[in-house]
């Protein structure tokens, strides 16, 4: 399972048919959606999803299968208006760039914005003060969350490739 979540677990399979619903549309023929426009987008987006549920299993927060959704949908946030996706899933998206404005959220949401700032700035030894310190206080994430991530991300390479070529 590409999310890296259990098959089984109805949450996980809720959220990994989400993506594949939102990328069967977005690769379905007449569409309106240019293929060439969106695939950028969703490269970049498959390593913070990865990265967003890999932080939440380090941080037992529950929903990841949500999250992972939410995570590598981030970014296609004004496509997704229309398909009335489930709140778990659009709310993280809203507001992932803010997860304090996430109101119930919240978890899921820091999720996700620490999966997105690990995807740009994965590497930074000062990775850490680019969260706000509010966030990193209520989510619990820490420098030992972020060494853990780091490796884990490194290992499941493979999987984000494979994820990216889903598209």
């Amino acid at each position: 399972h590409l999310t890296g979540g259990d098959p089984e677990d109805p949450e996980s399979l809720a959220g990994a048919l989400t993506v594949r619903f939102v990328l069967d549309a977005l690769a379905g023929e007449g569409n309106g959606v240019d293929r060439e426009e969106v695939y950028p987008v969703w490269e970049g987006s498959v390593w913070g999803g990865v990265a967003a549920v890999e932080t939440a299993r380090l941080l037992s927060f529950p929903g990841c299968g949500s999250i992972a959704a939410a995570g590598m949908l981030r970014h296609l946030g004004g496509m997704l208006e229309d398909w009335k996706l489930p709140k778990c899933i659009v709310e993280p998206i809203h507001h992932f760039r803010y997860p304090l404005r996430a109101g119930s959220y919240f978890l899921a949401t820091s999720a996700v914005h620490i999966g997105d700032l690990a995807s740009v700035m994965s590497g930074h030894e000062d990775f850490l003060s680019f969260i706000d310190p509010k966030i990193i206080d209520l989510s619990g994430f820490n420098a030992d969350h972020y060494s853990i991530l780091r490796r884990i991300l490194t290992a499941r390479s493979g999987d984000i490739d494979t994820l990216r070529n889903l598209l």
